[in-house]
């Protein structure tokens, strides 16, 4: 017996696409001379449909950190949603991202376009559940722009939802706003 294992992006190699089904072919070499005979052949069936896109994405910024909620996909296959971020440029907006839950087909093939997503892109992942995520470490007077992406239990992403915009900024609570108006009380 023998494990194969394989992923999406192997598969894909040449960035034309997957198809929907592939042939798992037993060969052998009876005579070790490399002279392959097939034996048999398995069908494997592929899974490339994307999940529906999550809609309704808005980012509200805070200090060094931004607000994304969404309304999740109506797709039953949705296992888990990530938030993508970039700068206002395109570039990556965290120097040390998540971990993406998904084949990013943008990183493998070069894609440019918006749905040419990337690995890099993440910055945060929504908890099952969750229509909400708090995205850390960015940086305050950088505009970054924000995606949601569903994705199904084979790691399929969805396309991008609809793009938000948001500037993080320092936040002036009460206290620094009382001290700049010239209040002289100490504070305990």
């Amino acid at each position: 017996t023998h494990t194969v294992q394989t992923s999406a992006d192997e598969i894909a190699g040449d960035c034309s696409g997957v198809d929907s089904s592939l042939d798992l072919a037993l060969i052998f070499d009876a005579s070790d001379d490399d002279q392959w005979t097939a034996v048999t052949s398995l069908p494997l069936g592929v899974d490339t449909e994307r999940p529906a896109a999550p809609t309704g994405v808005k980012a509200v910024a805070g200090e060094g950190l931004a607000e994304i909620a969404f309304s999740g996909s109506d797709d039953t296959d949705v296992s888990r949603y990530q938030v993508l971020c970039t700068t206002a440029a395109g570039e990556a907006a965290l120097s040390d991202p998540p971990a993406a839950s998904f084949d990013a087909s943008g990183d493998r093939c070069g894609d440019t376009s918006d749905e040419g997503i990337r690995a890099t892109w993440v910055c945060a992942e929504a908890s099952e559940g969750s229509a909400s995520v708090t995205v850390t470490g960015l940086r305050d007077h950088q505009s970054y722009r924000f995606w949601v992406v569903a994705i199904d239990g084979h790691q399929n992403p969805s396309l991008l939802s609809n793009v938000s915009t948001a500037t993080p900024a320092p936040e002036e609570d009460l206290w620094e706003r009382y001290q700049r108006s010239g209040g002289t009380a100490d504070g305990s």
